[in-house]
């Protein structure tokens, strides 16, 4: 921390590198999805840092504070977002493999009796030339 204090006027530069940070929230049975999503993502948080910049009077002044906060908080929401959004996929997955799964089974008995019916018919044919042999017909 530097501060410069010159009559009325302030100048000042507070910077904070916070470890082992931990964030949670009191409410997360009361909030919603979106709500709970970000408490996920902070709950991720171990670590930022902060800049405070101040100037002016004591009667007037401006802070600037500034943060890596952010860009953390950013990539830890994609992390849980892309979690999150596994868990649907597979969710819908086996919902529409339970609800198509009995026609799929059901198709491929279908197409397994065609395979038999087309055996027969091979066989008969079969049947048909031995029956035959060189049999020729003139006309």
């Amino acid at each position: 921390m530097t501060a410069i204090l010159k009559g009325d006027n302030i100048s000042a530069n507070i910077i904070a590198n916070l470890q082992s940070v931990k964030l949670s929230s009191n409410n997360k049975d009361q909030a919603g999805a979106i709500a709970n999503t970000i408490v996920s993502a902070l709950s991720d948080v171990s670590k930022f840092s902060a800049r405070a910049d101040i100037n002016g009077t004591f009667d007037d002044y401006k802070i600037n504070i500034t943060s890596d906060l952010d860009s953390i908080l950013k990539n830890s929401l994609e992390k849980v977002i892309h979690k999150e959004t596994e868990k649907l996929e597979n969710k819908l997955k086996n919902t529409i493999m339970a609800k198509v799964d009995d026609h799929l089974n059901q198709t491929n008995n279908s197409l397994r009796n065609f395979g038999i019916i087309k055996d027969e018919l091979n066989k008969r044919l079969n049947l048909g030339d031995m029956l035959l042999g060189d049999f020729e017909l003139k006309f």
